[in-house]
């Protein structure tokens, strides 16, 4: 196409004549510029138009996408939801869900928690569900992941301990911050917890507190003592006889006659005096503020002379006797230990005395108390460096002159003080509980020793004493056993002997007896006459021997000579052999002879020997028997 190009156009008039000539001058260049302007702008728009319509596109599509997502996040958060009020509900602790003081959702754990229906409980403000709550405002000063105790209130107005754990948690559902608390009834472990403490400070049996309780007590009390610079006593009270009632009667009645001693003892008790219970038949009464000794003194003469009257339980009488022994401070000590102790000391001087009676604490006594507890040093030394030895008297059969058996009594060599006699070491030992390891080593040296006499005297048997703690020991029976293996002897060739008071209680004694016998070894019972004796218990019991006391033999003379008879006439009538113990004089035996007792012992015939001297004497007994024979 040229650049320039002339256009001529006639102009007609309405003749049909050319009346004029119009002349176009066209330039081609500029014409084709604005057409390719024209079409380059008419792209552009259609491509803007066709970019708008794609973004729109992919709007339209990003939120129908964003919809579907949302709609299926929507609902894995409904089950979710739906899965976590499920749990929630089977869940043993009350949930809720709260805002401010707004709950906004409870489980059925919390509805039955507090009494509500859970649309009652929604309407409730959380404050109103706090009986006494730890902070002025606590809902909002719990400190998460931190459990609290609180009392809660329920629908009824009632209250319980409750365990309460926080957590805040944001809840998208309502686009804010919400807080959860977990509750939990805490009302049967406080009712453990309590029991425990009671347990822990109280005595089941009478209510009273018990040993820590008593410490605890006077402890704060010596403390506002000293500061009001006043004197505090402290009694200790042993009440005597209930050994003999649970012996006789059973636990059952001694709890229950120990029970009506306490009662009498309280009724005597100042208000703000302490009573508590030490141990067993043992007793406290702690005195906060005394003026003079006096007033201690009057208290436990009141006490004394109460507990003598007799008690009623069950339509029958008991008779009881109260020793106090009584520490003060500041002069008898500082502090609870020492006191108490002291007043157990002061107390332990009247243990041996049959009338009710009291007595303070003096520095002497404590010289007493270090030579007991020097002499249980002694006796553990004295048996590991066996300074022990066994020394034997004879027992003879009346009829015919024989020695039928040997009684085992232990001495004491001491490598400085010499020969110490059994009474000033048996009693500390059976205190201590010592006289276990001692007699273990009695029976066992008993049974070695007489083992080698049985080849030239088979019918002769050994005589071995029993403590009351070791015969209700329940490693009794496996003991005798292993000794009489490990020394190989006959168990027959064996005598048991056991007092009269340790049989009193008929259900316990018999099961041990009974397994004593079945062993094989033979049982007497010692000291015969100074008990509880009557036909009816002895018949009961599997024994092979009565041994009549000393005192019944002295009394040959008197006018109490019809009892050794009687004795001497119950043990034949049970079946079994009866002996004499302490008979010192030609007359003594004579008359033993003439009432048909069949055995005897004591110093008429000897003394009791060193196994050395036992040996010639029974060979010298025997030359003589066989003298007189031929």
């Amino acid at each position: 196409m040229p650049k320039n190009f002339v256009i001529f156009c006639p102009i007609l008039t309405q003749q049909g004549k050319v009346d004029a000539v119009l002349i176009i001058r066209y330039d081609g260049a500029h014409y084709m510029k604005k057409m390719h302007h024209q079409l380059h702008k008419g792209m552009g728009r259609i491509f803007l138009l066709f970019f708008i319509s794609y973004i729109f596109y992919l709007l339209l599509l990003y939120v129908r996408l964003d919809k579907l997502s949302f709609k299926k996040y929507s609902e894995e958060v409904q089950r979710i939801q739906h899965r976590l009020k499920r749990l929630s509900e089977i869940s043993m602790e009350g949930i809720i869900i709260y805002s401010g003081q707004t709950i906004l959702e409870v489980n059925h754990a919390a509805c039955r928690l507090f009494g509500y229906t859970e649309n009652e409980l929604m309407r409730t403000p959380m404050e109103a569900l706090v009986a006494s709550p730890p902070l002025p405002d606590w809902t909002q000063s719990l400190v998460e992941d931190t459990t609290y105790e609180v009392h809660l209130r329920k629908k009824d107005g009632t209250t319980f301990p409750a365990e309460v754990l926080k957590r805040k948690y944001d809840d998208y559902s309502r686009s804010r911050m919400v807080d959860v608390v977990a509750v939990r009834d805490i009302t049967e472990r406080k009712k453990h917890e309590d029991r425990m403490n009671y347990i822990a400070f109280y005595d089941d049996l009478t209510g009273l507190p018990n040993k820590e309780m008593l410490y605890q007590m006077l402890s704060e009390k010596l403390t506002d003592a000293q500061n009001l610079k006043r004197k505090t006593a402290v009694m200790f009270m042993e009440v005597k006889g209930i050994k003999a009632v649970n012996d006789l009667y059973g636990y059952t009645v001694g709890d229950q006659v120990l029970l009506a001693s306490v009662a009498k003892i309280k009724n005597l008790v100042g208000e703000t005096d302490i009573f508590g219970r030490w141990g067993g038949n043992e007793f406290i009464v702690i005195l906060p503020q005394v003026d003079r000794d006096e007033q201690v003194s009057e208290l436990c003469q009141r006490l004394i002379e109460a507990m003598e009257e007799p008690l009623i339980v069950n339509e029958q009488e008991f008779r009881l006797t109260l020793k106090i022994g009584i520490s003060c401070y500041p002069k008898d000590g500082d502090n609870g230990h020492t006191l108490i102790r002291r007043a157990d000391i002061a107390r332990h001087e009247l243990s041996k005395q049959a009338i009710g009676q009291f007595r303070f604490f003096e520095k002497q006594m404590n010289r007493t108390i270090y030579e007991k507890i020097h002499m249980e040093r002694e006796l553990r030394k004295a048996l590991e460096a066996e300074e022990f030895e066994l020394h034997y008297q004879p027992q003879i059969q009346l009829q015919t002159g024989k020695v039928i058996g040997i009684e085992a009594l232990i001495r004491w060599k001491h490598r400085e003080k010499g020969m110490i006699s059994p009474n000033a070491f048996i009693p500390i030992a059976e205190e201590t509980g010592f006289i276990i390891s001692i007699n273990e080593w009695v029976m066992e040296t008993a049974c070695r020793q007489t083992k080698l006499l049985l080849h030239q005297y088979p019918s002769l048997s050994v005589s071995i004493n029993l403590s009351p703690c070791e015969f209700e020991s329940r490693k009794l029976i496996y003991k005798l056993a292993k000794i009489l293996e490990k020394t190989d002897f006959p168990p027959h060739c064996l005598d048991i002997e056991i007092t009269e008071r340790m049989t009193m209680d008929t259900e316990k004694a018999i099961p041990i007896l009974k397994e004593l016998k079945n062993v094989g070894v033979n049982v007497s019972i010692d000291d015969f006459g100074t008990g509880y004796s009557s036909l009816s218990y002895l018949k009961k019991l599997p024994i092979d021997r009565l041994k009549i006391d000393r005192s019944f033999v002295q009394n040959v003379q008197k006018e109490e000579e019809a009892i050794l008879p009687a004795i001497i006439t119950l043990g034949h009538n049970i079946g079994v052999k009866v002996l004499a113990e302490g008979v010192e004089t030609e007359l003594e035996a004579a008359y033993l002879k003439e009432k048909q007792c069949d055995e005897v012992q004591g110093y008429y015939y000897t003394r009791p020997l060193p196994y050395g001297e036992l040996v010639q004497f029974l060979d010298q007994h025997k030359q003589q028997a066989s003298a007189i024979i031929s």
